[in-house]
């Protein structure tokens, strides 16, 4: 059985973690969902700020495990890399850079 945590490489990386996805990203998407209730996005469209205040913190629990112990099951990491990809390219607050598709 191989083990849950990834190998570090001889340069000390972590060379498996693209495998397992990216936590940044993960962050970066909660971050996003938070500048849009803070700028009130979500109040007039359902399921309104707190169901996107849930998304924000399941991804940032996804990524927390991701980084502390690498034994996030590798469909949970791919729904959640699939909802952040979401976030990044359809959820802007007023915040976000303007030219970006919304």
């Amino acid at each position: 059985m191989e083990p849950l945590v990834p190998d570090p490489s001889a340069n000390g990386a972590m060379s498996s973690w693209g495998i397992h996805g990216d936590a940044g990203l993960l962050v970066e998407a909660a971050r996003r969902l938070r500048l849009g209730i803070a700028a009130g996005v979500y109040r007039s469209h359902p399921p309104g700020e707190y169901a996107m205040f849930g998304i924000a913190r399941l991804l940032d629990a996804v990524a927390f495990s991701m980084r502390v112990d690498g034994a996030t099951h590798p469909r949970v990491v791919s729904g959640a890399t699939e909802v952040a990809h979401h976030v990044l390219t359809y959820q802007l607050p007023g915040d976000a850079d303007p030219g970006a598709r919304r």
